[in-house]
């Protein structure tokens, strides 16, 4: 008898062990930290690459196609979630912005326009890369080509940049003096002079409350429509999210809140025809 007792008070000992440990297991869970999609890098090609297109309007049959193909789903794996989360990343795909350069405005392909809250919208360096390409004929005057000088400027707002634009009294002065002293609402101007038949980089910190990047180009025939280009710095998603506690709560820490949208660093490329500007193309990350 006292061998068997002793025996049962082994195995409950070993039971309590076990549970013990997957109790502090379960409690203790596992740290999961999504990967990053911060793919930002300074490096800027020779020309852009193809922009995503916007997702096409598709037919009734094809709506009803894919509801069949997704209860088909459903009913395989015995779980909404998967197919949601299915549906989530083909979305991701489509949630970008394209700049209508013959419009002067953003296009958002995603659902919902990301929105960066003004705590957001604080100085980081590196976060703009301009690259110019020249025409042979660059600036020309009297049948000769000019170097010319382009001015990307920051602005809190597009109001000061709009008198300006209005006459080619208003753009010269915004060409030949610093604009900065002109307006309170221009945060900052960086100068890049090119010649004729030549590309040019350069690499440009955002300014805290710049909302609004303007391009200005000095043709000896300056004019709004094609020596000026103005554009609003667009939102994006996080970039980085937090980690977080695997295990379900109340076992887990409670999920984190989740991150505010950030403004979008932006590559743009512009080309410099004889006598205008003949393109800005951008990407918004």
């Amino acid at each position: 008898m006292l061998f068997f007792w002793s025996k049962v008070v082994k195995q409950s000992v070993w039971s309590a062990r076990l549970t013990m440990l997957f109790v502090l297991f379960v409690l203790t869970g596992c740290t999961v930290c999504p990967p990053s999609n911060d793919l930002w890098s300074t490096d800027i090609a020779d020309k852009p690459t193809q922009p995503v297109s916007a997702p096409k309007e598709k037919s009734l049959w094809e709506k009803l196609s894919e509801k069949k193909e997704e209860k088909s789903e459903q009913a395989l794996n015995g779980s909404e979630q998967h197919t949601s989360n299915s549906n989530t990343s083909n979305n991701d795909l489509f949630d970008a912005w394209i700049w209508q350069d013959d419009a002067e405005k953003w296009l958002y392909t995603g659902r919902e326009t990301p929105h960066a809250p003004a705590a957001q919208w604080v100085y980081e360096p590196k976060s703009i890369v301009v690259r110019l390409q020249s025409d042979e004929l660059l600036n020309s005057y009297l049948g000769q080509p000019h170097t010319i000088m382009i001015k990307v400027l920051q602005l809190t707002d597009v109001a000061a940049i709009s008198e300006f634009k209005g006459s080619a009294f208003g753009l010269s002065d915004l060409m030949s003096e610093k604009a900065t002293t002109l307006s309170p609402s221009i945060l900052k101007e960086t100068r890049i002079t090119i010649g004729p038949d030549q590309a040019v980089s350069t690499l440009i910190d955002r300014e805290q409350g710049a909302r609004y990047i303007a391009l200005v180009a000095g043709y000896f025939d300056s004019d709004a429509k094609n020596s000026v280009r103005v554009m609003a710095i667009p939102s994006v998603k996080p970039r980085i999210l937090p980690c977080y506690d695997s295990a379900p709560w109340p076992f887990g820490d409670p999920p984190p809140p989740t991150p505010d949208d950030v403004p979008a660093r932006l590559k743009m490329w512009l080309t410099l025809d004889a006598s205008a500007i003949g393109g800005l193309s951008v990407t918004a990350q």
